[in-house]
């Protein structure tokens, strides 16, 4: 009854009729100006909607924006920090190859007290080292010592 009462009002800018007899019957009269008006209404109301959904839609693709831009940051941080740690990987690749030149028969445990890192550390370089042909061991594990074939230029 009330929404007979709310939409009666904006269809026809009057109240509905109610007639009590051997059959209920309800009359609604209908205003044309009440109705463009009520369908004026509807499309305000859908317009705000629709401009509330867009600013909502601008909100989220802005903090996508920020997020973006966030991650490019984030990226850039990585992408620097990579840098330094390939630039402190070659510093330490030199510092084993002098070490070697010294001392050829260094072993990985006196190269990596040399240098204040792990003895998994040196490995890596050492590695690293005799896949780029730099370096190669000569002999047996124990007792064995290592050949500078190249610099680190591959000179």
């Amino acid at each position: 009854m009330r929404n007979l009462y709310k939409f009666t009002k904006i269809y026809s800018a009057t109240e509905p009729l109610l007639e009590e007899g051997d059959v209920f019957k309800t009359t609604v009269l209908l205003n044309t100006l009440a109705n463009i008006s009520a369908r004026q209404e509807e499309t305000r109301v859908e317009n705000e909607e629709t401009r509330v959904e867009n600013e909502e839609t601008r909100v989220e693709n802005e903090e996508t924006r920020v997020e973006n831009e966030e991650t490019r940051v984030e990226n850039e941080e990585t992408r620097v920090e990579n840098e330094e740690t390939r630039v402190e990987n070659e510093k330490t690749k030199q510092k084993i190859l002098d070490l070697l030149r010294q001392n050829p028969r260094n072993s990985t445990a006196e190269l990596a007290r040399k240098l204040s890192i792990s003895e998994k550390g040196v490995e890596w370089q050492i590695k690293r080292l005799k896949d780029k042909n730099i370096i190669q061991h000569i002999g047996p594990k124990k007792g064995g010592y290592w050949e500078i074939i190249a610099d680190l230029n591959g000179k």
